[in-house]
């Protein structure tokens, strides 16, 4: 018997290996009530590990937005001439 809620990657493989082990179960069965709420356990830590993702990436995009406007871009001409004069010192040497 699996426990639930799945709480960490751990017990995600576990669950993951006792779903496969389970698969195909009669229908009715003990193992088939199991299986449904392992199914139910893996769809709920996928909707956790789901929205975490969503609240990252809106928050890094978040930022994206807020950045250019409050930190100055750097003048891209001076990169470039910068490491050509770089490439030519170490071509010299």
């Amino acid at each position: 018997m699996i426990k639930l809620p799945i709480r960490n990657f751990e017990d995600l493989a576990r669950a993951l290996r006792r779903f496969e082990e389970l698969f195909g179960a009669p229908e009715g069965s003990a193992e088939a009530c199991e299986l449904r709420d392992i199914s139910n356990g893996l769809r709920a830590f996928e909707d956790k590990v789901a929205a975490r993702i969503a609240t990252q990436r809106f928050f890094a995009g978040s930022l994206i937005n807020v950045m250019p406007h409050s930190a100055p871009r750097p003048d891209a001409s001076a990169i470039t001439s910068s490491k050509k004069h770089e490439s030519l010192n170490a071509q010299s040497n």
